[in-house]
């Protein structure tokens, strides 16, 4: 097969151009046979004048101008633009004279139609390569679209590519499509609801033939016999060209392979190779740094990923799309490739390279690695052992072990480790090297270590470490940072794709603690995921990144997890991770807005997909959700509660735990309050923490919390601190739960006792002691909830209506209610204040961009509505105190009701103890704050802790945890009657007496754990 630009050999001839009905329509005069026509189709701005009658020879590519006066219609917002600009520039991109059609707008959303529709006129029936062509000027950051959707309408129906426009200026190709004769056939063009600006200058047709079903891939097969590394090399091909093997009858396959193979091509295009080239890509976002010698940072890793996606495509294209015919096997393609390797090699990323210390030392070590030994694996028939060489003293430079990080300062450890070690074994499949690989494999299995606060991890340094997974669930990163979210999912990736490289190799994971995966999943993620998304209190200083948002991490979780299905151990196990999976995936689709909460198509792998719609196919797999219940995530000061309709996630702080994450140049830098006390409540409206939730909320007015209202922004950018209290903690039984913290905020002189009860459909909330001296106001936010669309939500206090405008402020006296309207079904919020309360409210449009959040993030402005309630205690408060109930999915009346007839009691809300009676399951729950014998129910407790008490008169249940992890002595439980019979206890509960009820629960090393016990009356 000629590689190049397909075409009839009857057409094959020396261009020409005539303008025919608004559209250029390029005849052939006929010449020598041998004249590539890629030479001209890939070319930017050839024109020719010569011309050819329109019916003298058979028809020829069709190019359509922006300008053109039939075939192109502009729409909205958009224009016809006439470039300026340097015309140097213009000369050396072949764009002198263009007219574009401009679309969106510079650094903004648009939010309007902004469309542009070419529709040329195609004489006959046939299959044509369709291209497209835009204007790239020196546009760096937000000023242009990073995903531009451009639609071709054929007669095979409608796919979808996006774009980028910070490189450009050359014929992009859209794939081979059928098309019928006339002018039905369209490329589309709409900048609604994108950031920034975007141009088309041109369309091109050019005819073709029918592309081929499939086309063999090519491996990377030895001259002689397959040895195990071979064999390796040639599996890890097979998974990475998964592409070639794509269904096309799934559109979101379709679609992904589309955009995925469009991407590849215009890598190649968009490469210089030119003699005087000082960069492969002409991208403001990567300059040219030759001398320096420091790695090139995350430009560079970005560009090596352009390289690692031509070589998937060199190995396995999509044949029915018609990107095979182009990339797959093609000689030149591979060239290109491996020049392309050479050139950073010698001027950017090479043994002699400095690796200087900040953000970019992952590039640095582990991602430029991983990628290039990648590439080298899948091309390895074809590079010398020369460059192999200087590719191994290239990494050896920057890792020479996966043990270490940070230019060898620190130890890997959580995902860090994980990443290292797959990089590493990659490293050794690269250089035939079995040590590199066995090293790779045993480095993860420490990784597989359940951990506990009383048994670290201990590496090899001797240093201790925290981070990694612990036996509630809890994961987490950076010693103090629960992660599970964003390193924790990167854990599952690399393991899942470290397992799938070793099986069936000499090398495959055989270590039995492997199996606690599925642990990983059933006891860490299936919690914290309620409507198939991820709770937002799990991504660290990934929430204030704009790229995390709307599905995006949940959708990685998701990956791993499906990719990992095939490789379970049994059926039983499979079986279980299908179930969760089932429940994730349903979930997504029946949100209620399913905009955000999509299954990101960036983040789910082709293989991963093709398991997830199998799954979702198969209805013998039930869907498995978490049980209705409370959920003590004691390692990392977090409880989950989950009921039919809501959850909730409270995050909380400690000498243990931090607030946030605020690292590498500000990254989350407005993350304050995240984890002081924050308690999200997430309903069926899942808009409530997406749709730009955290560009756009007061971050000094987070719901649950108590603050000081001390500026924070003119600290600057700054990490999360720990707190001076060890308490923070909780208890749960039998689906109820209770949690409370000492907070002491830092650098303030604020302190406060907080409780939180959740109990079944309501979570009581208490605080007391609230304290401070700084002379400035001290806030307890009840809500501050994102309003769905124009903000007009019914808001209610004590049975009257309040004003919907946005703007509205009030001083709200002896509220015993409130009730705010949900946009959907199960989305309304109740609140109840059994002590009458003067509470402040707001009803506000607020203005924000993620930059804020990050300096490299989004400048785009986007507002949203909000509604906020909070108590003012005041400056200086002495001893204040609040008490609020929360009532998710209950609407108006049924809150007023619940305000006359309250299912939860409040008995105590003082500086020695807050409890609370939940009568309907004869229960009472407290948070015992001293040490002396102090009556809770029936009981008297003695030592601090919080405990939950459940008596319905045949049988009696107890909970106890130490929420501050340092007694190393017991807690005493005497009650005033006795029992029959004790059913379980769990080890460290010791029945001192049958009757009276006397227990005493040895807290030594139980890292705030539950202790429970059960008895007959």
């Amino acid at each position: 097969m000629t590689f190049g630009d397909t075409v009839a050999p009857a057409i094959r001839g020396q261009p020409a151009d005539e303008m025919i009905g608004g559209q250029m329509v390029r005849k052939y005069v006929p010449v020598a046979l041998g004249l590539s026509v890629l030479a001209w189709c890939c070319q930017a701005g050839a024109q020719t004048t010569n011309a050819v009658k329109p019916d003298s020879d058979p028809p020829g590519t069709i190019e359509l101008r922006a300008d053109a006066k039939e075939g192109v219609k502009l729409s909205g917002k958009a224009k016809l633009d006439k470039l300026g600009g340097k015309a140097d520039y213009l000369e050396s991109v072949g764009m002198t004279g263009q007219t574009v059609a401009a679309l969106g707008l510079w650094n903004k959303v648009t939010t309007e139609e902004s469309r542009v529709e070419f529709s040329p006129t195609l004489p006959k029936d046939g299959y044509y390569d369709v291209y497209v062509r835009w204007y790239s000027g020196s546009i760096a950051g937000n000023a242009v679209i990073d995903d531009l959707p451009i639609t071709v309408v054929s007669a095979q129906g409608e796919r979808t590519f996006a774009f980028g426009q910070q490189m450009g200026n050359v014929w992009a190709f859209l794939g081979t499509h059928a098309f019928k004769a006339g002018n039905a056939g369209k490329v589309i063009a709409d900048a609604k609801g994108k950031h920034g600006a975007a141009n088309l200058n041109a369309v091109k047709f050019v005819p073709s033939v029918q592309p081929p079903a499939s086309m063999p891939l090519v491996l990377p097969e030895p001259k002689g016999a397959a040895d195990d590394f071979d064999k390796m090399r040639m599996q890890l091909a097979k998974r990475l060209t998964a592409a070639a093997q794509a269904d096309l009858s799934d559109p979101v396959q379709a679609q992904k392979i589309a955009e995925q193979e469009a991407s590849a091509y215009f890598y190649w295009k968009t490469m210089k190779f030119d003699a005087e080239r000082r960069q492969l890509w002409n991208s403001p976002n990567v300059p040219f740094r030759e001398g320096n010698n420091d790695g090139g940072g995350w430009p560079l890793t970005k560009q090596y990923g352009y390289l690692l996606a031509m070589t998937r495509s060199y190995v396995g294209s999509n044949a029915p799309l018609g990107f095979a015919s182009k990339m797959q096997g093609n000689p030149q393609l591979r060239q290109d490739i491996i020049e392309g390797l050479k050139f950073f090699h010698q001027h950017r990323f090479n043994e002699k390279t400095v690796n200087k210390m900040g953000a970019d030392w992952i590039g640095n070590e582990i991602s430029n690695p991983q990628m290039i030994s990648t590439m080298i694996c899948l091309l390895h028939p074809h590079i010398s052992k020369e460059f192999i060489a200087q590719q191994t003293a290239t990494f050896e430079n920057m890792a020479p072990t996966p043990l270490k990080m940070y230019g060898g300062a620190g130890t890997t450890t959580g995902f860090n480790r994980l990443y290292a070690c797959y990089a590493y074994a990659l490293r050794g499949l690269m250089e035939n090297n079995a040590k590199k690989i066995e090293l790779a494999r045993q480095s993860i299995s420490p990784e597989f270590e359940v951990l506990t606060r009383a048994k670290p991890m201990v590496r090899p340094n001797g240093k201790i470490s925290y981070d990694g997974f612990y036996a509630d669930g809890s994961f987490i990163q950076h010693g103090e940072l629960p992660y599970i979210g964003i390193y924790g999912g990167g854990v599952l990736t690399n393991y899942a794709s470290i397992k799938e490289l070793l099986n069936g190799s000499p090398w495959e994971i055989n270590d039995p603690k492997a199996q606690i995966f599925n642990q990983w999943v059933t006891k860490g993620y299936a919690p914290l995921f309620f409507g198939g998304d991820i709770m937002y209190g799990s991504l660290g200083r990934s929430a204030g990144q704009s790229w995390h948002q709307d599905g995006a991490v949940s959708s990685r979780v998701i990956d791993a997890v499906a990719q990992m299905v095939p490789l379970a151990k049994s059926p039983a196990e499979r079986q279980e991770l299908s179930a969760i999976l089932r429940a994730w995936v349903i979930d997504k689709e029946q949100s209620a807005f399913p905009q955000y909460n999509r299954l990101v198509a960036s983040r789910i792998s082709l293989p991963a997909y093709v398991v997830l719609t199998d799954i979702k196919k198969d209805a013998s797999i039930k869907p498995q959700r978490p049980a209705p219940g409370s959920y003590m995530f004691y390692n990392t000061d977090m409880l989950v509660h989950h009921q039919a309709d809501f959850a909730a996630q409270l995050r909380m702080f400690s000498t243990r735990i931090r607030t946030h994450e605020d690292i590498n140049e500000g990254t989350n830098r407005l993350g304050w309050y995240q984890g002081s006390g924050t308690l999200f409540v997430y309903t069926r409206d899942n808009s409530r923490y997406n749709d730009n939730f955290w560009a756009t909320v007061n971050p000094y007015r987070l719901p649950g919390t108590t603050v000081d209202t001390r500026d924070r922004e003119v600290e600057g950018s700054k990490n999360g601190e720990l707190s001076q209290s060890p308490w923070a903690g909780g208890a749960e039984l039998d689906g109820l739960g209770v949690a409370s913290m000492g907070l002491m905020e830092p650098k303030t002189t604020l302190t406060a006792q907080k409780s939180w009860f959740f109990l079944d459909g309501q979570i009581v909330c208490l605080g007391n002691q609230i304290k401070s001296t700084d002379n400035r106001t001290i806030e307890t936010i009840v809500e501050n909830v994102k309003l769905h669309g124009a903000g007009g939500n019914a808001f209610v206090v004590n049975g009257q209506q309040q004003p919907t405008d946005l703007g509205w402020k009030a001083d709200l006296k002896d509220v015993r209610w409130a009730h705010l309207a949900g946009p959907v079904a199960n989305s309304d919020m109740g609140w109840v204040f059994p002590q009458a309360a003067t509470l402040q409210a707001v009803r506000e449009a607020r203005t924000g961009a993620w930059v804020r959040w990050f300096k490299k993030d989004d400048t785009a402005q986007h507002t949203r509505n909000y509604l906020t309630m909070w108590y003012d205690h005041g400056a200086n408060p002495t001893g204040a105190s609040y008490a609020y109930i929360i009532l998710p999915g209950r609407n108006s009346a049924q809150t007023q009701e619940y305000a006359q007839k309250p299912e939860a009691e409040i008995l105590a809300n003082t500086a020695e103890l807050q409890a609370v009676r939940y009568g309907k399951r004869s229960t009472v729950a407290a948070s015992v704050w001293t040490d002396a014998p102090t009556a809770v129910g029936e009981a008297t407790v003695t030592g601090k802790c919080n405990i939950i008490i459940s008596d319905d008169g045949k049988q009696l249940r107890l909970a106890v945890s130490d929420p501050t992890q340092l007694n190393v002595g017991s807690i005493r439980v005497a009650f005033k009657h006795g029992v029959s019979e004790t059913v379980k206890a769990d080890d460290g509960v010791k029945i001192e007496s049958s009757n009276p009820l006397v227990v005493t629960i040895q807290m030594k090393q139980s890292d705030g754990k539950t202790f429970r016990a059960r008895f007959t009356r």
